[in-house]
């Protein structure tokens, strides 16, 4: 585990799998000290996704697709 990064008062993931739809749902809550801070996540793709405005798609090397969309608030 590391240390949140200075300012940063709260950090927090869920995950959680929808099997109806095979989706996996991860929401990051984060609080900060100062307004105004950057929003960054960083995920492990097997290959480079394609990017498009907030969303990210791609194929694994065995074939499966993935796609991940961002719904962070304005």
């Amino acid at each position: 585990m590391h240390a949140p990064p200075r300012g940063v008062e709260h950090a927090s993931r869920g995950i959680t799998w929808v099997t109806e739809s095979d989706a996996i749902v991860v929401v990051d809550r984060v609080r900060t000290k100062v307004d105004g801070r950057f929003r960054r996540a960083f995920f492990q793709w097997p290959v480079v996704p394609k990017v498009s405005g907030s969303v990210a798609t791609g194929t694994t090397p065995g074939g499966q697709p993935f796609r991940l969309e961002t719904f962070a608030p304005q």
